[in-house]
């Protein structure tokens, strides 16, 4: 390498909204903010926008058993938006389990439970 040659960052292709064309984005530096989430805890949404909170599990302040979640970051972004990374997040984790044959039986029984926690929730709704 000599003096003139600049090193270039890690980058990862984004589709431009209004060319559809990808465009280069350099991945974040060390201080850019983080969390460390288990979960979604919970989502609200309007016909517009979605709101979800990543929450943590955390152990019972006490010692008394289980655990409780705390949320830590909330995200609000425009419905179509939300759709957008719900499709990305799908397509990753198809390819996920392409990588990792095993975990397809995992990601099976988790959306049966919740396919089951969804009902359970619309039944309550209904009888109310």
């Amino acid at each position: 390498m000599t003096a003139t040659d600049t090193p270039r960052m890690p980058t990862f292709a984004v589709l431009s909204e209004a060319t559809g064309v990808p465009k280069e984005l350099q991945f974040a530096t060390a201080s850019f903010p983080a969390i460390s989430a288990d979960m979604v805890a919970s989502m609200v949404h309007t016909p517009e926008i979605t709101r979800f909170f990543f929450g943590r599990l955390e152990p019972e302040m006490f010692g008394r058993a289980g655990q409780r979640i705390s949320p830590v970051l909330e995200v609000t972004m425009p419905l179509s938006g939300f759709a957008n990374m719900a499709i990305f997040f799908n397509a990753q984790l198809e390819a996920v389990i392409l990588e990792n044959p095993q975990l397809a039986a995992i990601v099976t029984e988790m959306r049966k439970q919740h396919a089951a926690n969804t009902a359970a929730q619309q039944n309550a709704q209904e009888t109310k």
